[in-house]
């Protein structure tokens, strides 16, 4: 059976259904007090078939991740350029400082911040360009450049997408034979994995939304642009 027609039930869906009545009071305690962290000496003490699929999981998922921040500061470039080339300054400058801010070094959570904190921008530069009909581009050269980049981006974040989505399968797989607290434990360790296969097909949505704007733009400006086929990704499906 093809990756992409197998359906699970994701993990905190799984938790809801399940009755623990050997979890006492002071297992929740203990279980409170150790942040709900998957630490190594953690993984250490799991089922051997569990942990032996986990360790390189966790590693798949930190390679994914970095490729989520290395697509997302592209992405966020191209933004930019493409602000700068309509006018919009102020925009293109704080697209562009969140772009510097990403680095080898930016966590998963710095990445996620930068994407929440210049949605509204993105949107506000898209609905501009939407209505500048007749209002000549500061510059094509700076437009088609932003546009590629862009585009450039889109391709790293579709395939991240691909891989997410199949650890993620892999990841409620694994989820579904652990004890309940390991069950708790892995849904957390495992939480990038879920949101970039659930949440990063909805950034690419909102791409291909802005890059028909940029094609609309450009034809109006009469500015020629790069061939593209920014391709919806085909991900395994999960049920979440």
């Amino acid at each position: 059976m093809p990756i992409e027609e197998i359906t699970l039930i994701h993990p905190k869906t799984m938790i809801k259904r399940i009755v623990l009545p050997l979890i006492v009071t002071g297992a929740a305690l203990l279980f409170a007090s150790c942040a709900a962290v998957m630490t190594k000496e953690r993984v250490a003490k799991l089922p051997a078939p569990i942990r032996t699929a986990l360790e390189p999981m966790m590693a798949r998922q930190d390679a994914i991740a970095k490729k989520f921040t290395s697509g997302t500061k592209k992405m966020l470039e191209g933004y930019a350029t493409v602000a700068d080339a309509i006018g919009l300054k102020k925009e293109a400058a704080t697209l562009r400082a969140e772009a510097n801010l990403l680095n080898s070094g930016s966590t998963f959570s710095d990445t996620r911040k930068a994407i929440s904190r210049t949605d509204g921008i993105v949107k506000d530069v898209r609905n501009q360009m939407a209505k500048s009909k007749g209002v000549a581009v500061a510059s094509k050269e700076k437009f088609v450049q932003g546009v590629r980049t862009k585009n450039e981006a889109y391709q790293i974040q579709s395939a991240l997408a691909v891989e997410a989505s199949m650890e993620a399968v892999r990841g409620i797989a694994l989820i579904a034979k652990a004890s309940p607290l390991d069950k708790v434990l892995l849904t957390t360790t495992l939480d990038p994995l879920f949101f970039l296969s659930k949440d990063v097909p909805r950034f690419l949505d909102a791409e291909r939304k802005f890059e028909l704007i940029c094609q609309e733009y450009a034809k109006e400006q009469k500015i020629v642009l790069p061939k593209t086929n920014l391709a919806t990704p085909k991900l395994a499906k999960a049920d979440y």
